[in-house]
């Protein structure tokens, strides 16, 4: 009885609060003293921060009025069309072509920060919430086209081809961020 009062004060404890306060500190103290505002944490897990970083921007990008859009966006109008262009240069659309376009750039980086989550076990409502509207890979306990796996004693598995096409979706929105990233000003 003993021992296991002394297992959960060291679990619950030191392991939950006192050790994460501590890294929570030393990561704060980091940030505010280093001349770069970078913690060990952001630098380990270096493509996370950065995701971290460029999604709220984008999203409020996104949601701003913006003045206009991309070149290519525009309608093909030859009398109006700049020298040397061809009508195969533009792709039409205006600015519900460019939304659309910042849209699958969001997902794209949603898709980095929430994509190793899992549904049953997570507490961050946005992570929740954006794998109820896309889908949780690790959610299914339906063996077809699955893999299992072992995780917190159940027998889960693992949907590898729903996996297979948000990744692929990420890649497109990482694709249209670098051809578009000169054209994110407004």
């Amino acid at each position: 009885m003993l021992e296991a009062i002394k297992d959960w004060f060291v679990y619950s404890l030191w392991k939950n609060r006192i050790e994460r306060t501590y890294y929570n500190l030393k990561c704060l103290f980091q940030r505010a003293l280093r001349r770069n505002h970078l913690a060990d944490r952001d630098l380990w897990h270096a493509d996370f921060t950065i995701a971290e970083r460029i999604l709220p921007i984008l999203q409020a990008f996104r949601a701003a009025s913006k003045a206009g859009y991309p070149g290519v966006f525009c309608e093909w109008n030859e009398e109006d069309a700049w020298p040397g262009s061809k009508k195969e240069d533009f792709l039409g659309g205006e600015m519900n072509a460019w939304n659309a376009v910042l849209d699958e750039m969001i997902f794209a980086f949603e898709w980095k920060i929430y994509h190793d989550e899992m549904l049953e076990y997570t507490k961050d409502k946005k992570a929740r919430a954006w794998l109820q509207k896309y889908g949780d890979p690790f959610a299914t306990k339906d063996p077809k086209n699955c893999h299992h796996i072992e995780c917190m004693k159940e027998d889960l598995y693992h949907d590898d081809d729903l996996e297979a096409r948000l990744r692929e979706r990420a890649d497109k929105g990482f694709d249209l961020f670098h051809k578009y990233y000169h054209h994110l000003w407004d």
